[in-house]
């Protein structure tokens, strides 16, 4: 679910940036274009950068708790705390999203120049968890991108894109519960799938 929020913001961002480009600074259509191009970098760098300080956070959490990692067999998840393991740092991102795209509105609008869990948590049917969450993200991203347009000529730009950016904000509570209270609601599950 949190993640639907963040992809809303993203869906909203790639949908409002060339037309936003070319409206505002008055760019062609080939220039507007080129605007894509630090989120092909930024999704580079991300993958990178996110893939060492989740497994970095995964060690740490794993000592925490004096739990050993199993690189060959696996983690048997069901007494390993994977919420807090993959969510120990997902705070700062999504303050840094919320930053990011309140920032984006306002300087657009002033006319001035972020699914490891997911597969953790399902590793029993991981496609299907996936699938889910598509249908989710793609859903909820579809009704916002198809009325974004109206939001911005109603209440401006800037205004847009802090709504939107309150939705990183909606996404980090809903990190902060799965974090708290994950393992005992998969530990619940388990336990009723077997019994």
């Amino acid at each position: 679910m949190p993640g639907s929020f963040l992809y809303i913001v993203y869906c909203c961002i790639h949908t409002s940036l060339s037309t936003s480009f070319v409206q505002v600074y008055h760019l062609d259509y080939l220039q507007a274009g080129f605007v894509y191009l630090p989120f092909d970098v930024g999704a580079i760098i991300s993958t990178i950068v996110s893939g060492k300080w989740i497994d970095r956070d995964y060690r740490i959490v794993a000592q925490s708790h004096g739990l050993p990692i199993d690189k060959v067999s696996g983690d048997n998840l069901l007494h390993f705390p994977v919420e807090e393991a993959r969510l120990r740092s997902v705070l700062l991102p999504t303050l840094v999203a919320l930053v990011s795209v309140v920032a984006y509105g306002w300087l657009v609008d002033r006319h001035v120049i972020n699914n490891t869990l997911l597969v953790r948590i399902n590793e029993d049917v991981p496609a299907t968890a996936q699938a889910s969450s598509n249908i989710v993200r793609c859903s909820m991203s579809a009704v916002l991108v198809g009325t974004l347009q109206i939001v911005i000529d109603k209440i401006g730009f800037g205004w847009a894109f802090t709504l939107l950016g309150s939705f990183c904000l909606v996404a980090g509570f809903f990190y902060l519960i799965e974090r708290m209270y994950g393992r005992k609601w998969r530990v619940a599950r388990h336990v009723a799938n077997t019994e």
